[in-house]
Protein backbone atom coordinates (compact mmCIF):
# COMPACT_ATOMS: atom_id res chain seq x y z
CA UNK A 1 0.00 0.00 0.00
CA UNK A 2 2.83 2.40 0.86
CA UNK A 3 4.40 1.67 -2.52
CA UNK A 4 1.18 2.72 -4.29
CA UNK A 5 0.97 6.04 -2.44
CA UNK A 6 4.68 6.77 -2.92
CA UNK A 7 4.29 6.21 -6.65
CA UNK A 8 1.86 9.15 -6.79
CA UNK A 9 4.53 11.56 -5.56
CA UNK A 10 7.42 10.47 -7.80
CA UNK A 11 8.09 10.69 -11.51
CA UNK A 12 7.94 7.23 -13.03
CA UNK A 13 11.51 7.52 -14.33
CA UNK A 14 12.77 7.92 -10.73
CA UNK A 15 10.51 5.42 -9.03
CA UNK A 16 11.85 2.21 -7.56
CA UNK A 17 10.65 0.19 -4.61
CA UNK A 18 14.22 -0.18 -3.39
CA UNK A 19 14.61 3.60 -3.00
CA UNK A 20 11.71 3.91 -0.54
CA UNK A 21 12.59 4.37 3.11
CA UNK A 22 10.54 2.87 5.93
CA UNK A 23 8.22 5.38 7.69
CA UNK A 24 9.42 6.75 11.02
CA UNK A 25 7.75 8.75 13.78
CA UNK A 26 9.55 11.31 15.93
CA UNK A 27 9.53 10.75 19.69
CA UNK A 28 8.93 13.51 22.25
CA UNK A 29 11.21 12.26 25.03
CA UNK A 30 10.09 14.91 27.52
CA UNK A 31 6.48 13.82 27.06
CA UNK A 32 7.55 10.18 27.26
CA UNK A 33 9.24 10.75 30.62
CA UNK A 34 6.40 12.78 32.12
CA UNK A 35 3.77 10.26 30.92
CA UNK A 36 5.70 7.32 32.41
CA UNK A 37 5.83 9.18 35.74
CA UNK A 38 2.15 10.19 35.57
CA UNK A 39 1.06 6.60 34.96
CA UNK A 40 3.34 5.23 37.68
CA UNK A 41 5.24 2.91 35.34
CA UNK A 42 8.44 1.43 36.78
CA UNK A 43 11.13 2.73 34.41
CA UNK A 44 13.82 0.38 35.72
CA UNK A 45 12.21 -2.71 34.13
CA UNK A 46 12.04 -3.70 30.44
CA UNK A 47 8.56 -3.31 28.95
CA UNK A 48 6.55 -5.56 26.66
CA UNK A 49 3.73 -3.81 24.80
CA UNK A 50 0.56 -5.69 23.84
CA UNK A 51 -1.93 -4.20 21.38
CA UNK A 52 -5.01 -6.46 21.53
CA UNK A 53 -7.59 -4.27 19.76
CA UNK A 54 -8.72 -4.04 16.14
CA UNK A 55 -11.21 -1.66 14.59
CA UNK A 56 -12.63 -4.44 12.40
CA UNK A 57 -13.58 -6.39 15.52
CA UNK A 58 -13.03 -10.03 16.58
CA UNK A 59 -12.21 -11.32 13.09
CA UNK A 60 -8.81 -9.57 13.34
CA UNK A 61 -8.22 -10.18 17.06
CA UNK A 62 -6.09 -12.77 18.79
CA UNK A 63 -8.10 -14.01 21.83
CA UNK A 64 -7.86 -11.95 25.01
CA UNK A 65 -6.85 -14.91 27.18
CA UNK A 66 -3.82 -15.51 24.97
CA UNK A 67 -2.64 -11.95 25.56
CA UNK A 68 -3.19 -12.47 29.29
CA UNK A 69 -1.13 -15.70 29.28
CA UNK A 70 1.64 -13.85 27.44
CA UNK A 71 1.49 -10.98 29.95
CA UNK A 72 1.74 -13.35 32.92
CA UNK A 73 4.75 -15.07 31.34
CA UNK A 74 6.66 -11.81 30.88
CA UNK A 75 5.76 -10.47 34.32
CA UNK A 76 7.25 -13.65 35.82
CA UNK A 77 10.40 -12.92 33.77
CA UNK A 78 10.64 -9.53 35.53
CA UNK A 79 9.14 -7.32 32.82
CA UNK A 80 6.43 -4.68 32.82
CA UNK A 81 3.55 -5.36 30.44
CA UNK A 82 1.77 -2.33 28.95
CA UNK A 83 -1.61 -2.91 27.32
CA UNK A 84 -2.47 -0.29 24.67
CA UNK A 85 -5.73 0.58 22.93
CA UNK A 86 -8.41 3.19 22.39
CA UNK A 87 -11.59 3.61 24.43
CA UNK A 88 -13.29 1.35 21.86
CA UNK A 89 -11.15 -1.51 23.20
CA UNK A 90 -12.38 -1.12 26.79
CA UNK A 91 -14.08 -4.52 26.95
CA UNK A 92 -11.02 -6.20 25.44
CA UNK A 93 -8.80 -4.69 28.13
CA UNK A 94 -11.26 -5.70 30.83
CA UNK A 95 -11.26 -9.34 29.69
CA UNK A 96 -7.46 -9.43 29.65
CA UNK A 97 -7.22 -7.83 33.11
CA UNK A 98 -9.76 -10.22 34.61
CA UNK A 99 -8.11 -13.39 33.28
CA UNK A 100 -6.24 -15.28 36.03
CA UNK A 101 -6.31 -12.14 38.27
CA UNK A 102 -3.86 -10.35 35.95
CA UNK A 103 -5.13 -6.97 37.15
CA UNK A 104 -3.62 -7.71 40.58
CA UNK A 105 -0.10 -7.90 39.14
CA UNK A 106 1.69 -4.64 39.96
CA UNK A 107 3.72 -4.78 36.74
CA UNK A 108 0.66 -5.03 34.48
CA UNK A 109 -0.60 -1.68 33.21
CA UNK A 110 -3.93 -1.56 31.41
CA UNK A 111 -3.57 1.72 29.49
CA UNK A 112 -6.58 1.19 27.22
CA UNK A 113 -8.48 4.45 26.91
CA UNK A 114 -6.01 6.20 29.26
CA UNK A 115 -3.60 7.73 26.73
CA UNK A 116 -3.82 10.08 23.81
CA UNK A 117 -2.50 8.86 20.47
CA UNK A 118 0.58 11.07 20.92
CA UNK A 119 1.21 9.58 24.38
CA UNK A 120 0.81 6.06 22.94
CA UNK A 121 3.46 6.81 20.30
CA UNK A 122 5.93 8.00 22.94
CA UNK A 123 5.18 5.13 25.35
CA UNK A 124 5.44 2.47 22.65
CA UNK A 125 8.90 3.74 21.78
CA UNK A 126 9.95 3.06 25.39
CA UNK A 127 9.06 -0.64 25.09
CA UNK A 128 11.56 -3.35 24.14
CA UNK A 129 9.15 -5.60 22.20
CA UNK A 130 5.53 -5.62 21.10
CA UNK A 131 2.85 -8.16 20.20
CA UNK A 132 -0.04 -6.84 18.14
CA UNK A 133 -2.96 -7.74 15.97
CA UNK A 134 -2.97 -6.21 12.48
CA UNK A 135 -4.03 -2.74 13.62
CA UNK A 136 -3.12 0.93 13.58
CA UNK A 137 -1.04 0.50 16.73
CA UNK A 138 0.95 -2.25 15.01
CA UNK A 139 1.97 0.24 12.30
CA UNK A 140 2.79 2.89 14.93
CA UNK A 141 4.97 0.40 16.82
CA UNK A 142 6.82 -0.38 13.60
CA UNK A 143 7.28 3.34 12.86
CA UNK A 144 8.94 3.93 16.25
CA UNK A 145 11.25 0.96 15.65
CA UNK A 146 10.13 -1.63 18.22
CA UNK A 147 10.88 -5.26 17.33
CA UNK A 148 7.46 -6.84 16.98
CA UNK A 149 5.45 -10.01 16.58
CA UNK A 150 2.34 -9.47 14.45
CA UNK A 151 -0.52 -11.98 14.52
CA UNK A 152 -2.57 -11.98 11.32
CA UNK A 153 -5.91 -13.52 10.41
CA UNK A 154 -8.00 -12.61 7.33
CA UNK A 155 -6.03 -9.44 6.47
CA UNK A 156 -2.90 -9.53 4.32
CA UNK A 157 0.70 -9.21 5.56
CA UNK A 158 1.72 -8.92 1.90
CA UNK A 159 -0.46 -5.85 1.33
CA UNK A 160 -0.24 -4.09 4.72
CA UNK A 161 2.76 -5.50 6.61
CA UNK A 162 4.46 -3.83 9.58
CA UNK A 163 7.20 -1.81 7.91
CA UNK A 164 10.14 -2.71 10.11
CA UNK A 165 13.04 -5.11 9.60
CA UNK A 166 12.90 -6.69 13.08
CA UNK A 167 9.58 -8.51 12.93
CA UNK A 168 7.99 -11.94 13.01
CA UNK A 169 4.63 -12.38 11.28
CA UNK A 170 2.51 -15.34 12.37
CA UNK A 171 -0.38 -16.36 10.11
CA UNK A 172 -2.22 -19.68 9.79
CA UNK A 173 -4.28 -19.17 6.64
CA UNK A 174 -3.85 -18.69 2.91
CA UNK A 175 -5.32 -15.97 0.70
CA UNK A 176 -7.11 -12.77 1.63
CA UNK A 177 -10.69 -12.13 2.72
CA UNK A 178 -12.05 -8.80 1.52
CA UNK A 179 -15.03 -9.15 3.87
CA UNK A 180 -13.45 -9.75 7.26
CA UNK A 181 -16.01 -11.78 9.13
CA UNK A 182 -15.01 -14.47 11.58
CA UNK A 183 -16.26 -17.99 11.00
CA UNK A 184 -16.68 -18.84 14.71
CA UNK A 185 -19.10 -17.73 17.47
CA UNK A 186 -18.69 -14.10 18.56
CA UNK A 187 -17.05 -13.26 15.22
CA UNK A 188 -13.61 -14.79 15.79
CA UNK A 189 -11.58 -16.26 12.95
CA UNK A 190 -10.34 -19.85 13.28
CA UNK A 191 -6.92 -18.99 11.86
CA UNK A 192 -6.20 -16.56 14.70
CA UNK A 193 -7.49 -18.95 17.35
CA UNK A 194 -5.07 -21.58 16.07
CA UNK A 195 -2.07 -19.39 16.98
CA UNK A 196 -0.94 -20.54 20.44
CA UNK A 197 0.72 -18.39 23.14
CA UNK A 198 3.83 -20.62 23.10
CA UNK A 199 4.37 -19.84 19.40
CA UNK A 200 4.26 -16.12 20.11
CA UNK A 201 6.60 -16.48 23.09
CA UNK A 202 9.11 -18.32 20.89
CA UNK A 203 8.82 -15.63 18.21
CA UNK A 204 9.48 -12.92 20.82
CA UNK A 205 12.56 -14.78 22.01
CA UNK A 206 13.77 -15.05 18.41
CA UNK A 207 13.72 -11.25 18.19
Amino acid sequence: MVEKFAALSMHKSNYSIESLSLPKLRIDFENQKSTLIKLGIDQTLPCLAICPGAEFGPSKKWPEQNYAILAKHYIKKGWNVLCFGSSNDHETGKKISNFDNLEEEENFYNLIGRTSLVDAVDLLSFCKKVVSNDSGLMHIAAAVGIPLVAVYGPSSPEYTPPLIDKKVIIRKMEGYKKIREGNLPDGYDASLLSIKPQEVMEALEAL
